[in-house]
């Protein structure tokens, strides 16, 4: 189920479509329906989407990649273009193919691109990235120290659905799918570190 920000952290395929809860509750409808056993599973589930773009198929497959779109706002009516650049679909769009390799081949069609330096973003059109920002700092807090899944999941409840129904969809402990979230989220920290759209947010931090 995709929540507010507050609620879970962004940055990995728990969108509704994907989410560990939506997917076995889909298998249980149509399991019931069917009579049989079924199983949706999502192989990559404990993959950031920047791992996902560097697997070797959407790799060779880079020049198509212009001719796809992830906007909230599909299309931007207003600019004529398909994405707007500022939603959290289109930021985290970009951060998956720059930690892939693959940001040469996503440079046009968005109506404000981050990586442009040289203009000027009223401060409201920045939320989407400021509210990504936040919570990865709120990811890093709480991954730091001997917390471990704990403090995670203080800071995340939503978490512990998720891992409820990952143990039941893999049928893998409860440790072992805790580790795996642990290892994604802080991937998915070390993928926003170095993002080259954050430097509109350190202005902001020195102002604060």
């Amino acid at each position: 189920i995709n929540l507010p920000y507050e609620s879970t952290p962004v940055g990995v395929p728990n969108s509704r479509s994907v989410h560990p809860s939506s997917l076995l509750l889909v298998s249980r409808f149509i399991q019931a329906l069917t009579g049989t056993q079924f199983r949706i599973d999502n192989p990559c589930v404990f993959q950031t989407k920047a791992e996902m773009c560097a697997h070797p198929v959407v790799q060779l497959m880079a020049s198509s990649i212009p001719a796809t779109f992830s906007c909230d706002g599909f299309p931007v009516q207003r600019s004529g273009l398909p994405q707007c650049g500022l939603c959290p679909s289109c930021i985290l769009r970009r951060l998956a193919l720059d930690n892939s390799g693959l940001h040469g081949s996503d440079g046009e069609g968005y109506a404000c691109d981050l990586y442009n330096a040289n203009q000027t973003i009223r401060l409201r059109r920045l939320r989407g990235l400021a509210v990504m920002d936040w919570q990865v700092e709120r990811l890093r807090q709480a991954l730091v120290g001997n917390g471990g899944w704990t403090t995670l999941m203080s800071e995340f409840p939503e978490l512990r659905r998720t891992c409820v129904a990952l143990v039941k969809q893999t049928g893998d402990s409860d440790e072992i799918i805790q580790n795996r979230l642990e290892r994604l989220y802080r991937r998915h920290c070390e993928e926003w570190k170095n993002f080259p759209p954050r430097q509109w947010m350190l202005p902001q931090r020195k102002v604060a």
